[in-house]
């Protein structure tokens, strides 16, 4: 019996590392994207909750990079005034 309120307790708990992927998201992306990332497969393997939690930070995470590479793109390759 101990077994099955074991097994309920971890399909009932939110995944560590999707709360830490969100916090890290506003703090520094990078680790945010990456800890995303661990928390989904994590997710998948142990039916957590949370997987909306990881996805946030991956959409946030994946927006900022295509952003920065637009900005560097516009800057330093095609030249910030030449319209």
């Amino acid at each position: 019996m101990k077994k099955n309120k074991v097994n309920n307790l971890n399909s009932d708990n939110y995944n560590l590392f999707a709360i830490l992927a969100l916090v890290f998201t506003f703090i520094f992306y990078p680790v945010g994207l990456i800890l995303g990332f661990i928390a989904l497969s994590q997710i998948k393997k142990s039916k957590e909750k949370g997987k909306w939690i990881a996805l946030i930070p991956i959409w946030v995470g994946l927006f900022l990079v295509a952003f920065i590479l637009y900005i560097f793109i516009r800057v330093f390759i095609i030249g910030m005034w030449s319209f």
